[in-house]
């Protein structure tokens, strides 16, 4: 049996480090900005991959400027909606949350005491947020625009909670100095101008800027193509600061593609560097991983391996995938 061809993808590419499908939670209005629920999961070629302990994350989303409104069905969802009102029912959100945490956390008390006590409707959406703010889940931050970092680091001052990182962020640029103070990461591209109104400020600079402040970086790459060439795309922003003035040592770009993602994730004590204790997750390169010759010659995912290039046996079967021998029948 082979894994599953967006899996054997990522091993192929170098990413030992996958994630299951994203898990959307239909919540109310207020609790709407609840999108994605991930964990990590690692496995062997042939066999059902297993989910380690890590710890949860979730994503949220938040678009500064015109949105549709979703007042109501009916109407189509016609009238314009301001970020400024998004972030005002966030507020209320988090303020709901805390309030469902305090309850929450009173019945529990009254259990343990052995007192009767009855438990509060359980709320998903609540019971997330509440979640974060206990510090139990990880906040992964969809935004684009450095307004939008920025105004959801203040959401997070105001309530107790802590962004992990900041997704495609593509102006993270124009606020490294705050990233880098507030120890938040970011989770970015090299590329990817323009392709919408968020972007038009994207740069190639983006990474190494964000480094050379003191910033947590990951290059990401938000779908199953881009993930094989994650070593290419981290070597085009490489090349951009480069090219800006900016000279990022190889040692600390190869980060952006190994224990910066693991911090992101809540693993970077288990795996995302080669330190004893860690899981044995390993990739063997033919040569300078920042080529783009470079091919993942061996693959180790805990200390299995899971891709051999000499061996036809951990290849996925098709003319469309990379790192297939040229020549063969």
């Amino acid at each position: 049996m082979q894994l599953h061809l967006h899996a054997y993808r990522q091993v192929v590419g170098q990413n030992p480090l996958g994630k299951l499908p994203r898990l959307y939670l239909t919540v109310s209005r207020r609790e709407q900005q609840l999108a994605d629920s991930n964990q990590p999961i690692f496995g062997e070629l042939g066999a059902a991959p297993f989910v380690i302990g890590a710890v949860a994350d979730n994503e949220f989303h938040l678009i500064l400027g015109l949105q549709q409104s979703d007042i109501s069905v009916e109407i189509l969802r016609l009238f314009p909606r301001t970020g400024g009102l998004e972030v005002h029912d966030d507020a209320h959100a988090w303020i709901d949350a805390a309030e469902y945490g305090r309850k929450v956390e009173a019945y529990e008390k009254k259990r343990a005491r052995g007192e009767a006590a009855e438990a509060p409707k359980r709320d998903l959406g609540l019971e997330t947020l509440a979640g974060v703010l206990k510090g139990d889940i990880l906040v992964q931050n969809h935004c684009y625009r450095a307004d939008e970092m920025a105004v959801m680091l203040d959401v997070g001052h105001e309530f107790g909670y802590k962004t992990r990182a900041f997704h495609h962020a593509v102006e993270a640029y124009k606020i490294a100095d705050m990233l880098a103070a507030e120890d938040v990461c970011v989770a970015t591209w090299a590329t990817r101008w323009g392709f919408k109104m968020e972007a038009y400020d994207a740069i190639e600079e983006n990474a190494a800027i964000l480094s050379k402040a003191g910033a947590c970086v990951a290059i990401h790459s938000d779908e199953q193509r881009l993930v094989q060439r994650l070593n290419i795309e981290s070597a085009v922003a490489l090349a951009a600061g480069r090219r800006a003035g900016i000279d990022i040592p190889q040692e600390e770009a190869i980060k952006w593609i190994t224990i910066n993602p693991a911090r992101i994730m809540g693993i970077a004590d288990r795996t995302g560097s080669l330190e004893p204790g860690k899981m044995a997750d390993v990739v063997l390169w033919s040569r300078n991983p920042f080529s783009v010759y470079a091919i993942a010659e061996k693959v180790f995912i805990d200390g299995a391996l899971v891709l051999d290039t000499s061996d036809p046996a951990t290849r996925y079967r098709s003319d469309f995938e990379i790192g297939q021998p040229v020549g063969e029948e």
